[in-house]
């Protein structure tokens, strides 16, 4: 990824301009107040710094900055996936600053509408500023992981998707060891009552026998009762048995 154009609209003493750059090392020349450190401050407020609107060129009510990032690597488009951004064709990265004097200033990301937010997360994966109030990647211990895996050419979304398959498989194993496990519980309790049923040697029919017995045993105290109360009519005084003995 590199910047491949840069174009300023009434920044300072800048009323138009417009850069183009090439891939590896390019190199702006020029005395003390040419304009050198102009270009700084538009690639500044493209990291995301706070705009001054000291800034917009004398007699002039907006300012624009606009910065083309060519062959955005796969942090930049995580950045803006993550975050919502339009990631536009994937080729470039376009971004726009818009600062006036009496509106809100406004920030475009391949001309859709982003915020400082997401501006700072991409502005930083963008440019080291080596100089005074710069942005040195090499001191954030944040990026240091990034610039192995760029400089090991490690694709992070492949080394993200073979992660998540481990997590998959790793779900899938603990899934069919608690269902082998499952399983085995219930063949030990199943086990369990055939060994009990063995035990009791059941015989065909003799399930309703039991029941017809069950419900004999249930109705014992009403049978005992009543011949209890036949033998006290037979045998008592003046019962059946006396009257059968008169006769």
């Amino acid at each position: 990824m590199y910047l491949s154009r840069l174009s300023i609209n009434n920044l300072a003493i800048i009323e138009n301009l417009e850069v183009t750059f090439d891939k590896g090392l390019n190199i702006i020349t020029g005395e003390t107040g040419a304009g050198k450190s102009v270009l700084i401050s538009s690639l500044n407020l493209i990291l995301g710094q706070k705009a001054d609107t000291d800034l917009i060129r004398t007699g002039e009510d907006k300012m624009t900055v606009e910065a083309e990032f060519s062959e955005p690597g796969i942090d930049q488009k995580r950045i803006l996936e993550d975050n919502g951004a339009e990631a536009g064709d994937g080729d470039a990265i376009v971004i726009r600053r818009e600062i006036s004097k009496n509106k809100r200033g406004r920030i475009f990301i391949n001309d859709s509408p982003s915020n400082s937010e997401i501006l700072n997360l991409l502005g930083n994966s963008l440019i080291d500023m080596h100089g005074q109030h710069d942005h040195q990647s090499l001191l954030n211990k944040e990026t240091h992981i990034n610039i192995l895996d760029e400089f090991s050419k490690i694709s992070v979304s492949e080394a993200e998707s073979l992660y998540n398959e481990i997590v998959r498989l790793r779900k899938e194993i603990d899934r069919v060891v608690r269902s082998e496990k499952d399983m085995n519980d219930r063949k030990e309790l199943l086990g369990y009552h055939l060994k009990e049923i063995r035990e009791v040697s059941p015989v065909e029919n003799e399930d309703e026998e039991v029941s017809v017995e069950l419900k004999k045993l249930d109705n014992i105290e009403d049978i005992k009762k009543m011949c209890q109360s036949v033998s006290d009519t037979a045998e008592g005084d003046g019962g059946t048995a006396d009257q059968f003995s008169e006769v």
